[in-house]
């Protein structure tokens, strides 16, 4: 299963209130060294906007941003006028291509003015930011546990050393989407429309690029 759909820049605009941001997913590689995002203001106040990229990690499911120094990002602080547009630029430092992909994000965040750091409600958006191997190989492995009257719980293990994105799932009854990072587990909560049957079966979700994917999953009761 190596070269499993994987991601490379995702169109997609998130939006935080009057803000918006886009594209939602960028992957650097040599042609194409410098991500650019957009950042739009539909607010009829100005504001300021704090930028900064941090390494991005799975544990134990949970989602873990660490600050990230290795890179140049322009403008770091901006003020934005309503109805306005801001291209803010990120490059990374050096020309290293690592052995695993590198997970980011870009966390553009209101400053408040007067205030030493952001409060904890201030506006945030977030984009993802990957740097990818230098020999992508993803090979996820995926088991559907059920956990109770129309649940179930599809865990995901990605063992490879790029990004997987899964969305859209055959089996579920409502929507559900994530990212799997390089050599991380995630586990996807479903409301189902039945009972499992079986050891083993077929499912078939979008992955980012809405490229329809079916995997084997084993299941457990």
């Amino acid at each position: 299963m190596s070269n499993f759909f994987f991601t490379l820049g995702v169109a997609g605009i998130l939006t935080g209130g009057p803000f918006t941001m886009q594209p939602r997913d960028v992957t650097i590689t040599r042609t194409a060294s410098i991500a650019e995002f957009q950042f739009s203001s539909l607010s009829a106040q100005p504001r300021i906007f704090d930028v900064r990229v941090m390494r991005w990690t799975q544990r134990n499911g949970q989602n873990v941003l660490t600050p990230a120094p290795g890179f140049i990002v322009v403008p770091s602080v901006f003020s934005i006028d309503p109805y306005q547009t801001v291209l803010v630029r990120v490059e990374p430092r050096g020309n290293a291509s690592p052995s695993t992909e590198q997970s980011y994000k870009v966390v553009l965040t209101r400053v408040v003015p007067g205030a030493a750091a952001p409060p904890q409600n201030a506006r945030r958006l977030e984009a993802a930011l990957f740097v990818p191997p230098a020999k992508p190989a993803v090979d996820p492995t995926f088991t559907l546990k059920s956990a109770g009257p129309q649940r179930a719980d599809l865990v995901v293990v990605n063992g490879g050393n790029e990004h997987i994105y899964i969305q859209n799932v055959s089996v579920a009854d409502a929507p559900v989407a994530g990212y799997v990072l390089a050599n991380s587990t995630q586990l996807f909560h479903l409301r189902i429309n039945g009972p499992l049957h079986g050891t083993d079966a077929e499912v078939t979700f979008d992955d980012a690029q809405g490229r329809r994917q079916t995997a084997r999953v084993t299941v457990s009761q």
